[in-house]
């Protein structure tokens, strides 16, 4: 494959919105707790798989985003010694940094316990 096909891909992918964090939080505030749906025509295993899938989706744009930020400020070296950029938008980076940081975890552990859920109501269906 192609670099141009890679980025053409990327492209498209780009194109679609996706709303994971927003999906993600709309799930949960409609659930009164893993395997407990209150969704219309939704089953159990289907929000479990949604939920699962949003939080690692945002799990992944956190620590994407972290990266991201770790490499500028590493680049961005120079204009934070000469005090172009003010240690109050250091400040500012370093605590989203850390919030985007324990968002992530606690997404690993949402997606953990609803992928667990999901299974566990696939298997009491199988029977």
């Amino acid at each position: 494959m192609t670099a141009g096909g890679r980025a053409r891909r990327t492209a498209e992918h780009r194109a679609v919105a996706m709303h994971p964090m927003r999906e993600l939080l709309s799930d949960l505030s409609t659930l009164s707790g893993p395997g407990n749906c209150r969704l219309a025509g939704d089953t159990p295993s289907e929000v479990n798989r949604r939920v699962a899938e949003n939080a690692e989706t945002v799990m992944a744009v956190c620590q994407n985003g972290m990266a991201a930020l770790g490499h500028l400020l590493a680049h961005s070296a120079p204009v934070i010694e000469d005090v172009t950029i003010s240690a109050t938008s250091l400040e500012a980076i370093g605590w989203l940094m850390a919030e985007l940081g324990d968002l992530s975890a606690a997404c690993l552990l949402l997606s953990a316990e609803f992928r667990c859920a999901g299974a566990s109501i696939a298997s009491r269906g199988n029977r």
